[in-house]
């Protein structure tokens, strides 16, 4: 860790191969460079040991601005006076603890993160980069360019043997137990991590006991911090510390004495505090001090000492006033960069501004780019676009809040995902999205069984593969679509917020950046800041994620989740195959390792795999898969996972492809996964992705485009040329759609479009042609309310439509109800109704090859004789005469208007020009253009 700003520190930490297992590292010492002066190093070791420039120092210790001092047997503790605490544990193995003030937040970089609150961002390079798994993140912060990268050690050393394994859960079970000492901790600090730590460390460390105590130690710490004292955690377990005090020193849990030898009473003047957080260990009782002989003596009986010299009873000496240090520095043989080029990690020198820089473990040339960031002078530049959020909810009680703090839980209840009505906020357009959760196995672990968005006035549900959608009849209306974008139904609301949904345990839900601070549930509050997402619904910050998670149960009455299940030990018998197949994460998706780690998804995959047991076996399994496959789509590696063994079955494709599913009862079978089953006949429409963009023409999004849903996985239509566009209710590809989209919802045959009134105080209603070149509005003033349903028979209708009022299926017979004005008209069917009574009728042919450009006429009283001139068409004033795209003048019905397709205030969006010229016509005396 550095100090970023006033360069007083630099912590370095030394980490060599462990004994037992060469892909491991162990902490061997911790150094403190001072003001950043490689010739001003304080080092503390394994063996507790503590030296200044190399020379071996006796405790206390004082040097300018620090103090360093033995706060227990186990303990050391660097006080500063620039607001910087080191606490080095060295019993049972090397551990370090630090501790800034708050005047250092957003002002460090290092292994230790930025300290500005945000996790997302912790793992940050000193180009600049976040990078997605620990290795990649640790390799950047080497002190020492020429020393090897790590990789990530991806197997499990519990496999290596079941005896190890065995002790190792037995004994930190102690940490996750409800019935142990360190029970009294769990509201304030989650065990979950410690226990997963615990299990490691025991299984791996060649000194298994201390490994396994020191795990127990932090998680003790870690409670201390929250004011939570576990004084007698070492009963029957790490006892062998509490028993092993040097002679006439006692163990304690709670030390917190700064001045317990006879050195430190001489240091008065530049002396410790007590402020530090209590420590354990061994130490001399109250009232009693330990001298230079290691005893425990009255203060009466301490020796003298002057500056750190014992000075023994009796004996006189002359003091000078001066205070000599012997200085000496390291040195490293080598080669190095001439002055003024430097290292470029590649083993060249060169200028600066020729410096590359490193992402995953490659190196870019200066004016590279990758997504948000471009590579200048070897460090990337951040274009400070602000992202969306997403939070995800997956398998057996697995969940990801927007600010990417993960946690579990097993709940049978529904549970308040996200909302944005929090507290005592007002919110208009509210929304809120609610996960339902069913029992998934005997174990006792539960999935999510349904999904129910409130967007406004509407609820759409989603379950069992599809989706039902309610009117609340109270709340603002929201625009939404609903789609299928390969495996997942999408619902996209235009208030910035969207619903993924695998149609099985997989829930992402995505928000905008305006969201951000602003939304409260099991996602959190998306305001960056990872300590508050477990803030409940009484507004109360929280560390348990069941007294979180309980907080936010839709009903009361519904009871409480208990704590976690250990499927595994509880199905013992399915462990080694939940192993073997969630092997799949640590070996097909090598290449995505250095991006995301890996570990917690095999985790999560073997515990899901051991749950499921009443059927959905490979359900669990297969989705615990593809939530590591969809995560490493997102950081920009596509992997195609899926094969004829291995999850093959595909349950978008039974749903909606209107194929007959076949019962699979195996996971791993020798049929085919592929899409092309659901191709009809010889036309290859659909194709398996396992990364696809959702970017692409449909009629309910004819836009074609979101860029905030991510690529996703699935069966995808690929269409052709003459047929572009791909109509998601029917599953073909057409050329032109059947419905009609209004005002961002997608309406199909005989589906009501409701007058709504805009702001000019008229209602309308809109046809929408979703894949015409030319949008067609027919308005309606004054109070015309009725109704116009949607039809797709009539060829010779405006896109191709019949409008027939009252919602049924019967023409109108007139107009004299719809109450319209001067300058308005009706279509109904193929005939336009005049302005004056609305009654006259004028049928529609085209079958006179002498008109012009073979259009059609308008006849009056349904005759099919054509009229000589049009003034036996009896049009009144304001009327008009529509002839194809022409529009002809009342006068003679002569001169022709020609359409061009430029003015939206227009009908049909067109301008109309006399004498087929492209010069607009001013004067609408001789015409009627019908206005919208």
């Amino acid at each position: 860790m550095q100090d970023d700003a006033s360069p007083k520190f630099t912590i370095l930490v030394h980490l060599v191969p462990c004994v037992s297992h060469e892909l491991d590292t162990c902490l061997r010492s911790v150094k403190v460079l001072l003001n950043n002066d490689r010739n001003n190093i304080l080092a503390f070791s394994a063996d507790g040991k503590v030296s200044h420039n190399m020379q071996i120092i006796s405790l206390p210790y004082h040097t300018g601005d620090i103090n360093i001092f033995q706060a227990s047997s186990f303990h050391i503790l660097l006080q500063t006076r620039f607001g910087l605490q080191i606490q080095v544990q060295h019993v049972p193995v090397l551990q370090v603890y630090l501790t800034l003030e708050q005047s250092y937040k957003t002002k460090t970089r290092g292994l230790c993160g930025n300290y500005n609150m945000v996790l997302s961002d912790d793992m940050k390079t000193p180009q600049g980069m976040v990078e997605g798994t620990a290795s990649s993140f640790g390799n950047s912060w080497k002190s020492n360019p020429t020393c090897q990268d790590r990789k990530e050690r991806l197997d499990n050393p519990c496999s290596l043997s079941l005896e190890n394994e065995r002790y190792a859960e037995h004994w930190c079970s102690l940490l996750t137990s409800p019935n142990s000492t360190f029970t009294k901790c769990h509201a304030m600090i989650d065990p979950e991590m410690y226990h997963k730590r615990c299990i490691y460390a025991t299984c791996n460390c060649e000194k298994t006991e201390a490994c396994m105590c020191a795990v127990f130690s932090s998680y003790a710490r870690a409670c201390a911090v929250k004011g939570v004292f576990l004084s007698d955690w070492r009963v029957n377990v790490c006892d062998k510390y509490t028993t092993g005090c040097p002679k006439s020193q006692t163990f304690s849990y709670k030390l917190q004495r700064c001045k317990w030898t006879c050195k430190e009473l001489n240091l008065e003047q530049h002396g410790c505090t007590s402020d530090f957080l209590p420590v354990d260990g061994c130490s001399c009782p109250e009232g009693m001090y330990l001298d230079d002989k290691g005893a425990c003596v009255p203060v009466a009986k301490c020796p003298c000492y002057h500056n750190g010299v014992h000075i023994k009873p009796g004996k006189s000496m002359s003091i000078k006033e001066q205070h000599w240090l012997v200085y000496s520095t390291e040195c490293e043989s080598g080669c190095q960069c001439p002055n003024g080029l430097l290292d470029d990690g590649q083993g060249h020198c060169v200028k600066e501004h020729e410096c590359p820089c490193q992402h995953d473990g490659y190196f870019y040339v200066p004016g590279s780019q990758i997504p948000d960031h471009t590579c200048k002078m070897g460090k990337w530049e951040c274009t400070k676009k602000k992202c969306p959020g997403t939070c995800i909810i997956y398998g057996s009680g697995h969940y990801s809040t927007f600010d990417q703090k993960k946690y579990g839980f097993t709940g049978q209840c529904a549970y308040m995902a996200v909302q944005n009505k929090c507290g005592n906020k007002t919110v208009e357009d509210t929304f809120r999205v609610i996960t339902e959760n069913i029992p998934c196995g005997t174990t006792g672990t539960t999935c999510s069984k349904s999904v129910r968005i409130q967007l406004g006035r509407a609820e759409i549900k989603l379950a069992k593969g599809t989706y039902e959608v309610f009117d609340l009849a109270e709340g603002p209306e929201i625009k939404y679509t609903i789609r299928n974008v390969g495996l997942y139904l999408v619902v996209e609301a235009s208030l910035g917020l969207a619903v993924l949904w695998d149609r099985k345990t997989t829930i992402r839900i995505l928000l905008e950046p305006q969201h951000s601070a602003g939304v409260c549930g099991l996602c959190g509050d998306f305001d960056g800041d990872i300590q508050n997402d477990f803030t409940t619904q009484g507004q109360m910050v929280v560390s348990s994620p069941l007294e979180f998670a309980n907080s936010w149960k839709a009903s009361s009455t519904c009871p409480d989740a208990e704590g976690s299940i250990n499927s595994c030990a509880m199905q013992p018998h399915r462990q080694s195959w939940a192993q073997l197949q969630c092997g799949i994460i640590m070996k097909t998706f090598q290449e995505c390792h250095k991006k995301l780690n890996p570990a917690p998804f095999y985790d999560n995959c073997v515990r899901d795999s051991c749950a499921c047991d009443s059927g959905g076996d490979c359900e669990c399994f297969c989705t615990a898969v593809a939530a590591y496959a969809q995560a490493c789509n997102e950081v920009g590696v596509c992997v195609a996972w899926r094969t004829p063994e291995i999850c093959r079955k595909y349950t978008l494709a039974y749903s909606t492809l209107g194929k007959t599913q076949s019962l699979i009862t195996s996971c791993f079978t020798h049929l085919a996964v592929f899409c092309d089953y659901y191709n009809d006949g010889e036309i290859c429409q659909w194709h398996y992705k396992p990364c696809h963009t959702p970017c692409y023409e449909t009629c309910r999004n004819p836009h074609a485009c979101n860029t905030s849903i991510p690529n996703l996985e699935g069966c995808y239509p690929v269409c052709p040329e003459n047929k572009p566009i791909f109509d998601e209710d029917k599953n073909i590809c057409v050329d032109i759609c059947d419905g009609c989209l209004y005002n961002g919802t997608y309406y199909n045959e005989y589906d009501v479009i409701y007058n709504v009134t805009d702001n000019l105080g008229m209602k309308y209603i809109n046809y929408n042609h979703a894949n015409s070149n030319t949008h067609n509005y027919y308005s309606v003033v004054t109070n015309c309310t009725t109704q116009y349903n949607c039809r797709n028979t009539n060829s010779g209708c405006p896109d191709n439509n019949y409008y027939t009022s009252n919602n049924n299926d019967k023409e109108s017979d007139g107009c004299n109800n719809h109450h319209f004005t001067t300058y308005s008209h009706c279509l109904l069917n193929n005939y336009i109704y005049n302005n004056t009574n609305c009654t006259t009728q004028y049928n529609c042919r085209n079958t006179n090859p002498g008109c012009p450009n073979n259009n059609y006429y308008y006849t009056s009283n349904n005759d099919d004789k054509e009229s000589d001139c049009c003034n036996n068409h009896h049009f009144t004033t304001y009327s008009h005469c529509l002839l194809n795209n022409y529009i002809n003048n009342n006068t003679n019905c002569t001169i022709q208007y020609n359409c061009r397709n430029t003015n939206p205030g227009c009908l049909d969006n067109n301008y109309y020009t006399s004498n087929n010229n492209d010069k607009e016509y001013h004067t609408y005396t001789n015409y009627t253009i019908v206005f919208n």
